[in-house]
């Protein structure tokens, strides 16, 4: 009797050590099928080594999602939190489980994608998700109601971010390509002139030099026609800055923010100079214009200590400078006094202080 109250504990305790095990070994079961590791701060769970077995590239989405709006939230969420060659594997299992739709979301995406390495620096997986974006476009029908948009910002933006990863990647020769295709495709004008220099894929000709130097004061122009050192030394110059522009083109610092206000700026300027030389124009005075203002300013043509203007024929150049500017200034006056009621302008002066 007392033995066999003895082995009724000894009993349960060999049954519950047999559970234990039991339950140990399921559980390293599962987690050895989970096969949980890191892979860039994302669980490899997560993704499965569906490609690794040698399992059709969709079986992963068809077999964890039940819809592909859950596989594109994925992606989305990847994306989101900076986990980009996560996000790009989800998004080629949407557009596969999308079929044809696919050709018509592809190009976006990729070149959400790329703009997303190309922001992280990753310059070699930009360009090749740039590639892709650009060739998803090709693939689009001519009616299709993004394809002009997205030409656009191939033609804008996309072809640029290629030029400056083929340069961060070294591919100078490459990139320089880039930059010729994208110039000529903005419609340069034809030029049978001699050529002064190659730079590259570039030609730069005697009359692109001759257009620069026709920008320099009248005097500088004479003195380059007299002395040949002097225009090859500008000559120089003028190539050196070529060849710094190119480098930055190529390497998209005319895309960066403080560049971009800069060149807003300038165009600000350059616009409102261009509007106001259009809108005063010339002024060509008759002569009797011009002897009507002498006679109405004759102390201006007085010198000092003398009783009598000099004759009209002797300041009739100056007569002439004196007449434009009042005349300018009287149509400068008009202008703004129009464009402000145009524009219904109310100035809060006392804001300044």
């Amino acid at each position: 009797m007392n033995d066999s109250k003895n082995k009724l504990p000894i009993f349960s305790t060999t049954v519950m050590i047999l559970i234990l095990l039991l339950l140990l070994f399921n559980l390293a079961a599962v987690l050895s099928g989970a096969h949980i590791t890191l892979r860039e701060g994302v669980p490899k769970w997560v993704w499965g080594n569906y490609k690794a077995a040698g399992a059709d590239p969709g079986y992963f989405a068809s077999q964890k999602f039940g819809s592909v709006e859950a596989l594109k939230q994925l992606g989305l969420q990847l994306k989101s939190d900076r986990f980009l060659d996560e996000a790009c594997d989800a998004f080629e299992d949407y557009l596969q489980r999308l079929g044809e739709k696919g050709l018509e979301v592809a190009p976006g995406i990729y070149a959400s994608l790329a703009n997303d390495y190309f922001d992280n620096s990753e310059f070699r997986k930009a360009l090749i998700y740039f590639y892709k974006a650009e060739a998803g476009v090709k693939q689009l029908s001519d009616n299709h109601h993004a394809k002009r948009g997205l030409e656009e910002a191939l033609q804008k933006d996309w072809t640029a971010k290629q030029m400056t990863c083929l340069e961060k990647l070294g591919r100078t020769q490459d990139a320089d390509s880039l930059l010729e295709k994208k110039l000529s495709s903005e419609g340069a004008e034809k030029d049978d002139s001699p050529v002064l220099a190659n730079l590259g894929n570039q030609k730069l000709t005697l009359k692109d030099f001759n257009r620069e130097v026709q920008k320099l004061p009248p005097a500088t122009q004479e003195d380059f026609s007299k002395n040949l050192d002097k225009r090859k030394a500008y000559f120089y110059q003028w190539i050196r800055t070529h060849l710094f522009y190119k480098k930055a083109l190529r390497l998209g610092m005319d895309k960066e923010p403080e560049m971009l206000l800069k060149l807003q700026d300038l165009k600000f300027q350059l616009l409102a100079i261009k509007f106001l030389e259009r809108e005063l124009g010339r002024v060509d005075p008759t002569l009797v214009d011009l002897k009507n203002y002498y006679q109405s300013h004759l102390p201006q043509f007085t010198k000092t200590g003398e009783k009598d203007p000099k004759p009209f024929e002797e300041v009739k150049k100056e007569v002439t400078e004196h007449f434009a500017i009042q005349k300018q200034n009287e149509k400068l006056t008009a202008l703004i006094n129009k464009l402000m009621q145009e524009e219904h302008v109310r100035l809060s002066e006392e804001n300044l202080i």
